[in-house]
Order: structure tokens, then sequence, then C-alpha cells
């Protein structure tokens, strides 16, 4: 697993990701269905902020895979 948080969970918009260090990472967004909604490369940063407002309320899946294709998974509860 990769070593990062991620707050606030659950959110109403706005959630951030902290890697620790700067990393080279692959971010996926999806639905409980497994339909991709997101996605974005993310290169040498240490943090990165979201904003899922507009999307509608439900738990959605979030996957961060690193150049080792290692995987972190979460589910981010959006409220409202």
């Amino acid at each position: 697993d990769i070593e990062l948080k991620l707050y606030p969970n659950p959110t109403i918009g706005l959630f951030t990701i902290e890697f620790g260090e700067n990393q080279s990472l692959n971010i996926d967004l999806s639905s409980l269905n497994g339909k991709t909604i997101f996605s974005e490369k993310i290169e040498n940063q240490n943090k990165k902020t979201f904003d899922i407002s507009k999307w509608t309320q439900g738990i959605y899946i979030l996957k961060v895979t690193n150049t080792n294709n290692q995987q972190s998974v979460f589910k981010i509860n959006k409220l409202r």
C-alpha cells in the first residue's frame, strides 16, 4: 500500500490527499458500479486537493497507483 492521508472524509465537496513525500501517482475516482468519473496523473507533488462539490451525494472509490504499481483504495463518502 501507498502511505497517504485523505481528509476530510466524509466531505461535502473538497478533499485532500497528502503523500508525505513528492511522488508521481495516478489518481482514479469511480462510482460504486465501476464507472471511471475522473482520472489524473500527479507528478512530483506531496499534496493534492480535489473538488467534487458538484457531484451527486453518494460513495465513490478512489484508487491511487504509484510507478511501482502499488495501490491504495479508499471509499469517499460525498454528503449533500
